[in-house]
């Protein structure tokens, strides 16, 4: 996103350690750097767009070019509204306004239990239900 800091290296192996560049004619997101000791492409991305580049390493064995990399920049969200608590003002009849309750709230159900946990369950004790059942009926001989 456009504005926010950004960080990722490049993995390679070799020896002699590689240096890191950019393959010719290619360009990085604007605000963005690429360390060609590390590998490591960062910095503050400061135009929102899609850039495609790719990412060369090269040493005593030979060089080695990356597929093309996509990167994309978003544009930085506008800032929402931070939200403000209210309270309806809730009328007491026959009492002061200091002694009683503003509002009184309830909560309903049964915490942290969603419904298809309680319906697996529901389920899994009526198979249970089901195989006793069925073994109490097949264990007695009939006469």
């Amino acid at each position: 996103m456009a504005g926010e800091e950004y960080s990722y290296t490049f993995a390679t192996s070799g020896y002699p350690a590689p240096i890191y560049s950019i393959a010719a004619d290619d360009i990085l997101p604007a605000g963005l750097t690429l360390d060609t000791t590390t590998g490591e492409l960062s910095g503050t991305p400061t135009t929102a767009g899609t850039v495609t580049f790719r990412i060369s390493a090269a040493n005593a064995a030979g060089t080695e070019t990356s597929d093309p990399i996509t990167f994309t920049v978003n544009e930085k969200a506008a800032p929402s509204p931070s939200p403000t608590a209210t309270s309806p003002s809730v009328p007491v009849a026959n009492s002061s306004a200091a002694s009683a309750p503003a509002a009184v709230l309830a909560a309903t159900g049964v915490a942290g239990v969603s419904i298809a946990f309680a319906l697996a369950v529901i389920l899994i004790a009526a198979g249970i239900v089901l195989l006793f059942a069925r073994r109490r009926g097949t264990s007695h001989p009939t006469r």
